[in-house]
C-alpha cells in the first residue's frame, strides 16, 4: 500500500513539472494506474474491499479483479503510446481480451466443478492475444533505446512484464486446485502488481522520454541538414552571380582598354625627331 502510494505521489509531483509539455499523458496515466492500485490495497488492507465466495466457501477477492479491469487497459494504452507500430484496432482487441479474461477468471473463481474449469480455460485463452501485443510494444520500445544505457533497463522491464503477467495465471490455477491459500495468493498478487504496475510504468515512461529525445534529436539533425543544403545552394548561387559579374566587367573593360593599348603601341612605334 505504501509502495504504491509513494509511487503515486511521485508521479503526481512529476506531472506538475510536465503540465505544459508533451510528456504529461505519459505521467498522468501511470499515476492513474498507481492511484487505483493504492486505493485497492487500502480497501483490502482495512477490510473494505469487495469480497465474494464460491459455493464451496472459497473466499474470492473481487476487489483485485475490479482494480485490474481499470488498470490493465490503461497499461495497454501506455504500450500503444510508445509503440507506433501498434494500431488502434490492435489496442481495442487487446482491451476486449483482457476484460473478458478478467470477467471469466472472476466467474471461474466464484464457481465450482466443470463450469469453473471451462471458465478458467476461457480466461487463459483470452490471455494468449495479449502476449504478442506486449511483445510487439515492449520490443519496439526497447529498440528505441537499445544503443544507450536505458536499453538494459527496457530489457529488464520486458522480461519482468512477461513473467509477472504469466504469474497471475499460474497463481490463479494453483488457487483453483487448492494448492495455495488466500494469503499466499494475495502476497503473490501484490508482488506481481508491483512488478506489473510500478516497474512496468516506470520503464514505459523512461522509454517514452528517451524516444521523444531521440526523435527530437533526429528532427534537429534533419533541420540542420536542410539548413546546410540551403546554405550550400545559396553559396553556389552567389558564386555564379560573382562569376557572371566578373565576366561582364571584364568584357566591358577589355573593349576600351584594347583601343588604348593599341593607340599607345602605335604612338610608341613612330620615330621621334631629335632637335639639335
Amino acid at each position: 500500500m505504501f509502495v504504491f502510494g509513494t509511487a503515486f505521489v511521485i508521479d503526481i509531483l512529476s506531472a506538475c513539472f510536465e503540465v505544459k509539455t508533451s510528456r504529461l499523458d505519459m505521467v498522468l496515466l501511470p499515476a492513474y494506474v498507481k492511484g487505483v492500485a493504492t486505493l485497492t490495497n487500502t480497501l483490502v488492507r482495512y477490510g473494505w474491499g469487495t469480497i465474494g465466495a464460491a459455493p464451496d466457501g472459497t473466499v474470492v477477492m473481487l476487489q483485485r479483479y475490479i482494480c485490474w479491469m481499470h488498470t490493465t487497459p490503461t497499461i495497454l494504452l501506455l504500450v500503444k503510446m510508445i509503440a507506433t507500430s501498434i494500431s488502434r484496432k490492435q489496442l481495442t482487441e487487446a482491451i476486449v481480451c483482457v476484460e473478458l479474461m478478467l470477467v471469466t477468471g472472476a466467474a471461474g473463481a466464484m464457481t465450482t466443478g466443470w463450469l469453473s474449469v471451462i471458465l478458467g480455460c476461457l480466461s487463459h485463452v483470452f490471455f494468449l492475444p495479449l502476449v504478442p501485443y506486449l511483445h510487439q510494444g515492449l520490443t519496439e520500445a526497447g529498440s528505441v533505446v537499445s544503443m544507450h544505457a536505458a536499453g538494459h533497463t527496457m530489457a529488464l522491464v520486458y522480461y519482468v512484464t512477461m513473467v509477472m503477467w504469466s504469474a497471475f495465471g499460474v497463481i490463479w490455477d494453483l488457487r483453483m486446485f487448492g494448492l495455495v491459500g488466500l494469503e499466499v495468493e494475495e502476497v503473490v498478487n501484490l508482488c506481481c502488481d508491483f512488478s506489473a504496475k510500478v516497474v512496468f510504468s516506470c520503464g514505459l515512461m523512461l522509454s517514452s522520454f528517451k524516444g521523444m529525445d531521440f526523435r527530437r534529436e533526429g528532427v534537429m539533425r534533419q533541420i540542420q541538414e536542410s539548413h546546410r543544403q540551403t546554405l550550400i545552394q545559396e553559396l553556389k548561387r552567389v558564386i555564379e552571380q560573382k562569376d557572371a559579374f566578373m565576366s561582364s566587367v571584364s568584357h566591358e573593360l577589355r573593349t576600351p582598354l584594347n583601343g588604348i593599348i593599341g593607340g599607345g603601341a602605335a604612338g610608341c612605334s613612330r620615330p621621334r625627331r631629335l632637335r639639335l
